[in-house]
């Protein structure tokens, strides 16, 4: 695990959290970099946490609450993931549908992971609730 993962886990700990979101945490690590090559490596990094089953992706009704995110298992967020819609709207979404946005949550064994990778033993309780 690098430090833009760890980030990325970190975001997604408390809550859900937008693609646009992720962008914006590893741009301001990587200021160097053109807004393009972060998306792309932001884009990278959450498909493979999603493999990885470290985040869990939620199709999202806005305003988000856990009764409007929906879980969108991997494999079947891969569409949504490599579709520019869902990584160039607003975080307060512009909806498409009933669906307002593209989220994710940070599971278990992200969590597991994260705390790892920083060395502590407890960042407090996940605040959404996981769907089995």
């Amino acid at each position: 695990m690098n430090q833009k993962i760890a980030s990325l886990l970190w975001l997604g700990i408390e809550d859900y959290t937008g693609l646009r979101e992720a962008v914006a945490e590893i741009l301001s690590c990587h200021s160097e970099m053109s807004f393009v090559g972060v998306q792309q490596e932001t884009e990278k990094a959450i498909m493979d946490l999603a493999i990885s089953g470290m985040i869990q992706l939620y199709l999202c009704q806005e305003p988000v609450e856990d009764e409007t995110a929906s879980p969108l298992p991997y494999p079947k967020c891969v569409p949504y993931l490599v579709d520019p819609y869902w990584w160039n709207q607003l975080p307060v979404g512009v909806p498409r549908g009933e669906v307002g946005s593209l989220k994710y949550a940070t599971t278990d064994s992200g969590l597991a992971a994260y705390k790892d990778f920083v060395g502590i033993d407890d960042v407090g309780p996940l605040h959404v609730e996981r769907m089995p």
